[in-house]
């Protein structure tokens, strides 16, 4: 991971506003925006991002994260060489936040060959799609079960008016609210105030990003947790490996993880931080995938190092599955390996 631009910290929102407004109101030449509409940090919560460039040239991607008040969490560029893959996360580029938060990020580069996918770390295992180029005009379909908020995202530096209509599953009118949003704030609309409505539309003074966020997800536990030293996830085989995915079982009322106890490994090509990782600290699953090109890592490669954090003690141990291996040519190596374990390094 390079970064050749400073990382701007926590600050005033005035000194925060010149660049931003910049970049997104003014460089029309750049190819690619894209957004994650709404993540949280902090208290065991995170976002991963996994950019690529499937260009054959190098490019640069600027970053810039916001909290929900419109205050900059940060800013940094990332020089990314022809098709090359970066997995980050936002605790990682912009350092840790003691206190939960919920916020919202850019990525934006002048490459037209620039992708981006990102997990929701704490909340949900499933990778989702960035947003693209905020509108104007939204419309969205509000769920009828569980606990959810619609938040408003204000990509201008600027401040807007939002008009939202409320409609019910037949399309006829319900209600209309008037909203003002600050300049880079993330504005949130509670279920309860949503009432009957199954379709909302959305007008704006200037362009928005909108999204339907869970809001009951449970909290990770990792205050007073213990380290207790690391360990290595080393896959054994009689191949060089390309590619893995492991699915590592664990108990959760004993242990805890959060994005930052995932490490790369020491074997050739794995020394980096995986590229996915998943962290369900409620179900007692932990799902670490990679893959890398160039080396030959053949016999037992260490693939990651695993930091564990006890709750309380326990005499529970892990349980590993190898749900993929595959070779150089990314063809599946499942019946090369020989086992997967987990091995204390300190």
């Amino acid at each position: 991971m390079r970064f050749i631009l400073h990382i701007r910290r926590l600050g005033s929102i005035l000194a925060g506003l010149i660049i931003p407004a910049m970049i997104f109101q003014t460089t029309a030449f750049a190819e690619t925006r894209l957004f994650v509409p709404d993540f949280k940090i902090g208290t065991g919560f995170d976002a991963q991002l996994l950019i690529s460039n499937s260009t054959d040239r190098d490019a640069t991607v600027d970053i810039w994260a916001f909290l929900n008040k419109g205050k900059l969490l940060g800013q940094a560029q990332l020089r990314m060489p022809a098709h090359a893959i970066e997995s980050l996360t936002v605790g990682e580029v912009f350092g840790p936040q003691p206190d939960e938060a919920s916020g919202w990020l850019a990525a934006v580069s002048t490459s037209d060959g620039i992708q981006m996918s990102y997990n929701l770390l704490g909340q949900s295992a499933e990778p989702r799609d960035p947003e693209s180029w905020p509108k104007r005009e939204l419309a969205l379909d509000i769920p009828q079960a569980g606990e959810y908020a619609v938040r408003v995202i204000n990509t201008s530096s600027v401040a807007s008016n939002v008009t939202v209509r409320h409609k019910d599953a037949t399309g006829r009118f319900l209600k209309l609210q008037e909203l003002p949003i600050g300049p880079f704030q993330q504005l949130e609309l509670p279920r309860e105030t949503l009432r009957d409505a199954v379709h909302i539309d959305l007008l704006a003074d200037s362009d928005v990003l909108a999204a339907v966020a869970e809001t009951n997800v449970k909290r990770s536990r990792l205050e007073n947790v213990v380290d207790e030293g690391t360990l290595s996830l080393v896959i054994d085989g009689n191949a060089p490996i390309g590619a893995y995915q492991v699915l590592v079982r664990f108990d959760p009322t004993a242990i805890q993880f959060s994005p930052d106890d995932i490490l790369g490994g020491s074997a050739d090509g794995f020394t980096s931080k995986p590229l996915a990782i998943n962290i369900d600290n409620i179900s007692g699953e932990l799902r670490i995938a990679s893959f890398q090109l160039g080396s030959k890592p053949q016999g037992s490669v260490d693939v990651a190092h695993i930091r564990l954090r006890s709750i309380q003690p326990s005499k529970s141990g892990f349980g590993l599955k190898i749900e993929e291996v595959a070779d150089l040519q990314g063809h599946s190596a499942l019946n090369s390996i020989t086992s997967v374990r987990l091995v204390r390094l300190n």
